[in-house]
């Protein structure tokens, strides 16, 4: 194996290990948004959110210096570049997850059955792992059969995040009871709603990555 090729694969793997990082907060973080507080998942949310900072870091180096160093071919650059414009996304949806940890410290009781079920809460949370967990899958096998079903699920999300606004509007107006815990609720929905677009992001990135187009173009 060529070293221009033995580097681009650290890089690569060091990426993959990245994404599972964050596909273990978005997990614990969702997770938390069922159960209330959990002392365990709220402790490994946060030490993992240094974890993905450091690798964020290394990762940035590394392809700086393998683009200062090494001389890449199309394909090769097409990966770094992916590499460079998905760590952002990767940074926010684990930033996502700790915001989530600290409302779950904060206010240590899970949300009612009947509000999570007017809002879709479940539903959305189940769509944005699944898109999570076919852009993973998608970047690890350098493929892009399972990146339609993402964009699918943003739009479904999306959706729920419009209904969710409209119902605790509802609530809202039927009873002031609980008020601040249905505008937390709906600052949550709006995070995962803006997860979602992250999600969208990292896929648009692997397809070009692995086809040699933007999105915008396919069609044309």
């Amino acid at each position: 194996m060529r070293i221009l090729d033995a580097k681009l694969h650290e890089i690569k793997m060091d990426t993959l290990s990245m994404m599972q990082l964050v596909q273990l907060q978005l997990q614990d973080s969702t997770e938390l948004l069922k159960i209330g507080h959990d002392d365990e998942k709220i402790r490994a949310i946060k030490k993992r959110e240094k974890k993905v900072d450091k690798c964020d870091l290394k990762i940035n180096r590394d392809c700086e210096r393998f683009l200062a160093v090494c001389t890449p071919v199309a394909d090769d650059l097409r990966t770094i570049m992916t590499i460079n414009n998905v760590l952002p996304s990767l940074e926010r949806l684990s930033d996502v997850s700790e915001k989530i940890a600290k409302y779950a410290k904060k206010y240590p009781e899970p949300f009612e059955q009947e509000l999570i079920e007017r809002t879709g809460l479940h539903n959305l949370m189940t769509s944005l792992l699944f898109m999570y967990s076919s852009v993973v899958e998608s970047f690890a096998e350098g493929s892009t059969l399972k990146l339609n079903d993402v964009f699918v699920k943003d739009k479904e999300i999306n959706a729920i995040y419009k209904q969710a606004k409209k119902s605790i509007i509802e609530l809202l107006q039927e009873s002031s009871a609980d008020s601040e815990k249905k505008v937390n609720l709906l600052l949550i929905i709006s995070k995962l709603e803006r997860a979602g677009d992250h999600i969208k992001t990292i896929a648009e990135e692997i397809f070009f990555c692995v086809e040699g187009v933007f999105m915008r173009h396919k069609h044309e």
